[in-house]
C-alpha cells in the first residue's frame, strides 16, 4: 500500500474514533428547553461565569499616581461576586511620604494630598466607583488606569483532562500510521 493511501486511512481511522464525541455535542440542543432570562435577572445574574467547566471569577484595580521624583497615589482593587456586584474593595496608598495627607472614608474610598497641590480620590459607593485627580502643579506626570483581571481557578485541572484526551487521541492515531491493527 502506497505511504499516501496508508495516511490516508490512519487520518479516517482517528476521525471515526472521534466522531460519536463530536457527534453528541450538538450546540443547538443545549438550551433548547431553557426559558430565556427577563433583563432584571439577567442584572443579577452578572459576575463570574462558567465556560465549558471553567469557572472565571473578575477584578478591577483601579490606579491613579502622580509621576514626580516618587511616585504617589492610590490604587484601588475591586473583586466581583458570582451576582455580579461588588465583592470587596481595598484601596490603598502608594508611595505616601511624610508631607502626604491620607484619609480615609467609611465605604472603604481614600483622598491623598500631596504637598506640591495634588489630590487623588477613589471613592467606592455600592454600584460605582469615582476616581478623580486634582492638581494645581506644573511639570508632573499624572496616569491612570483601569485594569481587569480574569482568574481562572479550575483551569489546570481542565486543561490536563485535556491534554489527557490529546493524548489518548494522538496514541491512536500514532498506532494507525504505524499499521497497528491491519491485517
Amino acid at each position: 500500500m502506497p505511504p499516501t493511501l496508508t495516511r490516508a486511512a490512519a487520518l479516517a481511522a482517528a476521525l471515526a474514533l472521534s466522531a460519536p464525541a463530536v457527534a453528541s455535542f450538538a450546540p443547538a440542543d443545549l438550551f433548547d428547553d431553557q426559558a430565556r432570562l427577563s433583563q432584571d435577572e439577567l442584572g443579577t445574574a452578572r459576575g463570574g461565569m462558567m465556560v465549558n467547566g471553567i469557572a472565571m471569577d473578575f477584578a478591577i484595580v483601579i490606579r491613579s499616581t502622580v509621576e514626580n521624583a516618587v511616585s504617589q497615589g492610590l490604587q484601588t482593587v475591586l473583586t466581583i461576586n458570582d451576582a455580579g456586584g461588588l465583592g470587596s474593595a481595598v484601596t490603598t496608598a502608594i508611595g505616601a511620604d511624610a508631607g502626604t495627607a491620607l484619609s480615609t472614608s467609611p465605604d472603604g474610598g481614600m483622598t491623598m494630598t500631596l504637598p506640591a497641590g495634588t489630590t487623588i480620590v477613589h471613592e467606592v459607593l455600592s454600584n460605582q466607583v469615582q476616581s478623580l485627580i486634582a492638581n494645581t502643579s506644573n511639570g508632573v506626570s499624572l496616569n491612570h488606569s483601569t485594569q481587569v483581571n480574569v482568574d481562572l481557578p479550575g483551569f489546570t485541572a481542565q486543561s490536563q483532562s485535556w491534554y489527557s484526551s490529546s493524548r489518548a487521541l494522538q496514541a491512536s492515531m500514532e498506532a494507525a500510521l504505524s499499521g497497528l491493527g491491519q491485517r
